[in-house]
């Protein structure tokens, strides 16, 4: 999710969520960046599996880019 709707979304307490800093609408980051969506899935599914509180969420602290 795109840390734009952090301040929302946290206050809701979801289980777990993932926040990038990516622009709104790109999540996972620009069409054909298949490194950056791959990396970000990647980080989701891992938070997943260690993730042992409800209301667990990390920032990826990387920038959006525009595909390569």
């Amino acid at each position: 999710m795109s840390n734009v709707f952090r301040g929302r979304v946290v206050v809701q307490k979801p289980s777990r969520t993932v926040f990038t800093q990516h622009i709104m609408g790109r999540p996972m980051s620009a069409p054909f960046d298949n490194e950056r969506q791959t990396y970000v899935l990647r980080e989701a599914l891992k938070m997943l599996e260690t993730a042992t509180e409800p209301d667990t969420s990390i920032v990826l602290p990387e920038k959006y880019r525009v595909a390569l």
